[in-house]
């Protein structure tokens, strides 16, 4: 877990905490009170879901100067799963796989005492897969073991609100972005949620290729899982996409690694726990 936390308390306000997030490159945000015990969670949806949008008939001046008096206790979730810092790893991170959640406050009773991100699954993948063992006979655990094969494409020319349709259905955050086959980048669901956050009921219709970046991080099918952990973890990645030849094979994503270390993870501590029992004492 990240044992120093940036937390907001129940009074700033959301255009303070949206600020903060981009300066801090976080996506969730605990909000305590003066006492350090926690109250509630607000994610970088939620901020978006807060604010006014422009399409409002208000100046800019008039927008601003009114989310100012928006207190993030309007925006934050109060009900919040968390995990005790004695808990077992996998347990956390098959919590987070489970409930679809991005991080997960660390807590002793009510007080805030940690957080665990996506990102400190990755990092902790790219450090601790290389160490354990596979349930089966295969010393290592291959890329191929980890990613989602064949995924969903989508035409740059596709409008957003088809974008959005097929993750719903697919239930991803990522689709590869496509010309005419060709790989032309990758859009995620929180680009997406953003460009219709700004682009109100009008949004939809804005094609996917005039968000997106022309690039995406890629690997190639050979990688170790634990260097691609590594690389998305230093370079913020939420999906890395495998490519051969020009064509998109899977895609890796951090519920990816998070589940693979996870499975291990539990694997291991079974394995352990059964030798403890017979008296092998490892």
């Amino acid at each position: 877990m990240s044992g120093t936390v940036v937390t907001l308390t129940r009074g700033q306000s959301v255009p303070f905490a949206r600020e903060l997030m981009a300066m801090k490159r976080l996506r969730h945000l605990p909000v305590v009170d003066e006492d350090g015990l926690l109250l509630g969670l607000v994610t970088h949806r939620d901020l978006l879901a807060a604010a006014i949008s422009s399409l409002a008939p208000l100046s800019e001046a008039e927008r601003a100067e009114l989310q100012f008096t928006i207190p993030v206790a309007r925006a934050m979730r109060e009900y919040v799963w968390t995990i005790s810092p004695d808990a077992p790893a996998d347990a956390a991170a098959r919590l987070m796989l489970d409930h679809q959640i991005g991080c997960l406050p660390v807590t002793e009773g009510r007080r805030l005492v940690g957080i665990i991100t996506e990102a400190d699954l990755v990092e902790a993948a790219a450090i601790l897969l290389p160490l354990l063992d596979r349930p089966d006979p295969k010393p290592l655990l291959r890329l191929c073991d980890i990613w989602t094969p064949a995924p969903q494409l989508i035409e740059a020319s596709q409008p957003l609100n088809i974008a959005r349709e097929l993750m719903l259905r697919l239930n991803v955050r990522h689709l590869p972005v496509v010309i005419a086959d060709e790989l032309y980048g990758l859009i995620c669901e929180r680009e997406l949620a953003v460009a219709e956050a700004l682009a109100g009921g009008t949004g939809g219709r804005v094609p996917v290729g005039q968000l997106i970046r022309k690039s995406a991080f890629v690997v190639n099918p050979e990688a170790r899982p634990e260097e691609v952990a590594l690389d998305m973890a230093n370079g913020k990645h939420s999906a890395a996409l495998v490519i051969r030849h020009g064509r998109v094979l899977g895609i890796v994503t951090t519920s990816d690694l998070a589940r693979a270390l996870a499975i291990n993870l539990r694997v291991q501590r079974a394995a352990r726990e059964r030798a403890e029992q017979i008296g092998w004492g490892l």
